[in-house]
């Protein structure tokens, strides 16, 4: 499954490698989406809407949130625990700058740490 899958550039990507892809988002980008992967299961429905991606009854072993670039942390963090606890799949995969620049700074901390400690 993909969150946040606009004009489904990255579905197809995934496409290729899975075979099989459930591809969410809740904007308007993805009727284009539609036409021009028509092979892909698109469904118009907001990441965070647990509920209504429950309904769809299929069973997620790989999750791959893009969530935006600009959504915060705690919003990322709330979600990948969200589809950890309820799906269980083997791995969640999170592209997200704000998390990546995060990390960054716990690796920067970590080290900071050592050397004066």
């Amino acid at each position: 499954m993909e969150i946040g899958c606009a004009w489904g550039t990255t579905s197809q990507l995934l496409y290729k490698n899975a075979g099989y892809v459930v591809a969410i988002d809740k904007g308007a980008s993805l009727s284009i989406a539609k036409i021009t992967y028509p092979h892909i299961h698109f469904e118009q429905i907001d990441g965070f809407d647990i509920g209504g991606i429950k309904e769809l009854n299929l069973p997620f072993t790989k999750v791959y949130i893009d969530i935006s670039g600009c959504r915060e942390i705690t919003d990322i963090i709330k979600i990948v625990r969200i589809y950890a606890a309820v799906f269980s799949p083997e791995i969640i995969v999170v592209k997200s700058s704000n998390l990546k620049y995060f990390v960054e700074q716990c690796e920067v901390w970590s080290r900071f740490e050592e050397q004066f400690s």
